[in-house]
Order: C-alpha cells, then structure tokens, then sequence
C-alpha cells in the first residue's frame, strides 16, 4: 500500500507531549499504539472539535523544533483526513499547516479526548459507596482488599 512517511527532528517538548500521547491512547485502546495511529486518531477529533481555534493557538505555543527525531507515516487511505486537517490547520492560504505542527496539535488532542471523556453519572455513587463499605470493613476488624 502506498504511503506517505514523514520524519522530522522535535523538541523535548514536543517529544515529551508525544510519548504521553502515545501512552495515553494505548492505555484507553490496551494496545501498544504507534506515533502514526495516535496521530491519526489525533486528527480525527481536530476535524471533530466545533471551538478547533483554541487547539491551534496552544500547539503555537509549544516549541517544535530541535534534536529528537520523530516520524509518522499517512497511507493513502487516509490521506484524505490527513489534507482535512492540514486544510483546517492552515492560518495564512499562502503556507499549508506543517506536518511538524499537525503532529503537535493531533497529539495535544489525544490529551483533549482524554479529559473530555464523558465521567458514568453514577461514578460518585459508586466510589461513596466502595469508601462507606471499606470504612465500615476496617472498624469491624475485616478485611478491605
């Protein structure tokens, strides 16, 4: 399958955010996930995100450039949502969005998802619940595993 790769040297900064994202997204998947398919996946809420401006303003602010090198492949196959989002990336018309800073914004949005995550309605019940039985467990002398 034909493919696209793209390889560029990063900044610790970026660097860091994209090991966290990596591991951020194989910890939700519980699958080792590549920099490509965190990067895709990335992308994908960027073309989702209705309030997309605030994500591009943070990823300006993150350095890009420097020592660590960093690589991402795009198959043809998605080569329409990788253009998708360089389209929406893009601020002035005369220069397309870099890979480099697709790249920044698609993993800072991994971290977006992540927080975003929707929280079960019944999360506090539960975990007040689990704290009353484990409470209750220790004054009578019984084990809270």
């Amino acid at each position: 399958m034909s493919n696209v790769i793209y390889a560029f040297r990063v900044s610790d900064e970026l660097f860091r955010l994209t090991t966290e994202a990596i591991r951020t997204r194989s910890l939700a998947t519980r699958r080792f996930e590549t920099v490509s398919s965190t990067a895709l996946y990335g992308l994908e809420k960027f073309l989702d995100m209705p309030d997309f401006e605030l994500m591009l303003e943070r990823a300006s602010t993150i350095e890009d450039n420097g020592e660590n090198r960093v690589g991402f492949r795009i198959q043809i196959d998605q080569k329409a949502l990788f253009q998708a989002a360089r389209d929406r990336a893009t601020t002035d018309p005369t220069t397309p969005a870099t890979a480099r800073f697709l790249l920044t914004v698609s993993m800072l949005c991994v971290f977006d998802c992540a927080i975003r995550r929707k929280v079960p309605t019944n999360a506090k019940k539960i975990l007040t619940a689990s704290r009353a039985i484990t409470v209750y467990s220790a004054q009578k002398g019984g084990r809270h595993d």
